[in-house]
C-alpha cells in the first residue's frame, strides 16, 4: 500500500502574543506551507533528473558514462514524444495538500496551532508512474535504486535505432560493460526536503 506522509506543522503563540487575532497566526501557517510548496516545486523543476528527462532521447547526462554518450530517458525506454517528468510533477504537486487546523492551549497558556500537511512518499508517486515492464517497477523507484540494463546500453545520436522507443538506443544481446548504473537520490531527496521545510 502506498504511503502517505502526515506533517504536523506548528505555530505557537506565548501568553504576551494569545490576545492577537487568529486569523494572523493561520495566515502564518498557510504561508509557511505555500513557501515550502513552491521551493518543492521549484527544486523538481531543477533536479538534474528531471531536466534530463524532460531534454528527452537526445540528452547530454550527468549520470551516464558510456564511450557513445547516452541519458536516463532512453536508457528507462520512454517514447520519444514521452515527457514522464511532467506527469511526476502534476502527482508531486497533488500529492502535497493541507488539512484541517487545530488549536490547543498548553498548561503554561501557550496556544499552538496545529496544520497537519499530507505529503507523498516515493512509493506512491511510483504508483502512478509509468511501469518498467521488464522490472516490473515504476522508473522513479529504478532511478533511486539504479536503472537495469546499463550493461548491454547502446546509444547512437545521430543514427536511430528503427526498433527502438525512444529511437536513440536498444538493448544488445551480450553485455558491453560492467558497472551498473548509479542510484540517485531523486524524489527521496526531495521529500525529505519538503518534510524538512515543513518543520
Amino acid at each position: 500500500m502506498a504511503q502517505i506522509n502526515r506533517i504536523r506543522l506548528q505555530q505557537e503563540i506565548n501568553r504576551q502574543l494569545k490576545n492577537m487575532p487568529k486569523n494572523a497566526f493561520i495566515d502564518q501557517l498557510n504561508g509557511k506551507f505555500d513557501q515550502a510548496k513552491k521551493e518543492t516545486l521549484q527544486e523538481f523543476d531543477d533536479h538534474p533528473v528531471t531536466q534530463e528527462m524532460a531534454a528527452g532521447p537526445s540528452a547530454d547526462s550527468q549520470f551516464l558514462t558510456t564511450k557513445t554518450g547516452g541519458n536516463l530517458f532512453s536508457l528507462l525506454g520512454f517514447y520519444a514524444n514521452e515527457h514522464p517528468e511532467k506527469d511526476l510533477r502534476r502527482s508531486l504537486e497533488k500529492g502535497i495538500h493541507k488539512g484541517i487546523i487545530t488549536k490547543t492551549v498548553k498548561s503554561d497558556g501557550t496556544i499552538v496551532y496545529t496544520m497537519v500537511v499530507k505529503t507523498p512518499s516515493v512509493e506512491s508517486l511510483g504508483k502512478g508512474a509509468p511501469i518498467l515492464e521488464w522490472v516490473n517497477t515504476s522508473w522513479i523507484e529504478a532511478v533511486e535504486n539504479g536503472v537495469p540494463g546499463f550493461t548491454n546500453y547502446v546509444f547512437k545520436l545521430l543514427n536511430h535505432f528503427k526498433n527502438s522507443r525512444s529511437g536513440t538506443a536498444v538493448q544488445s544481446k551480450r553485455p558491453l560493460r560492467q558497472g551498473r548504473c548509479p542510484r540517485i537520490p531523486y524524489m527521496s531527496k526531495i521529500l525529505e526536503n519538503l518534510r524538512n521545510r515543513l518543520k
